[in-house]
């Protein structure tokens, strides 16, 4: 289980992540050694079951990592220790950096990029409304695809499907060169999903999806 406990420091004590959705808090500490970084989880109290195959207990523990990404295993200290290091941290790390492009890919304004040059007095405004009402806004689509990937990545394939069919059904002349990049960016997205749910599969750790 790594170094002893005299070899080991505690950095961080007590932090607390609340899941406002189910009021669950993930208390948890930082320790390192002269060998490692373990994210620490005190799951005594809660009331779930200490497993990442929870997908309440894999929603902390990403809110938490993500915090301390160099952390190189995750500890969920109950009666009895389960560790989490090598593919399983691979996992996770993997899990947030999609999150991660996914935030990135969230940052495209219709209005600014493609009709940065209307001029006519209150064109702008309409033309800001249109593309926030917009199934295929960008703004609007990843933000929710990122909120399902951390909750629970069945719902994230279910909302997927129902992006992308938003996307497609938007046929204005006017905006197809923000519904193209929008339904390229989603490509990317499910591409990179994709290697993840085949890298659960064989190396992780058994989520169910």
């Amino acid at each position: 289980m790594g170094a002893k406990a005299a070899d080991t420091e505690k950095v961080k004590t007590n932090e607390k992540k609340v899941d406002k959705k189910t009021d669950i808090i993930c208390n948890h500490n930082i320790e390192t050694s002269t060998v490692e970084m373990r994210l620490v989880f005190d799951c005594k109290e809660c009331q779930l079951r200490a497993s990442l195959k929870n997908k309440q207990c894999l929603k902390g523990v990403l809110s938490a990592l993500a915090d301390n990404y160099n952390a190189d295993n995750v500890v969920l200290s109950d009666y009895a220790e389960l560790r989490y290091s090598g593919p399983s941290m691979k996992m996770l790390k993997t899990l947030i950096d999609l999150s991660n492009e996914i935030d990135n890919l969230s940052m495209r304004n219709p209005p600014r990029t493609y009709f940065k040059d209307i001029k006519a007095q209150g064109a702008k405004e309409k033309r800001r409304a249109i593309c926030n009402n917009c199934k295929a806004n960008p703004q609007v689509i990843f933000p929710r695809l990122k909120k399902m990937l951390l909750e629970d990545i069945e719902v994230f394939y279910d909302e997927f499907l129902i992006s992308s069919k938003a996307v497609r059904k938007t046929k204005a002349a006017e905006c197809r060169a923000c519904v193209k990049t929008t339904d390229e960016a989603l490509v990317y997205i499910f591409n990179l999903t994709e290697k993840f749910r085949a890298f659960l599969y064989y190396e992780g750790f058994n989520v169910v999806i």
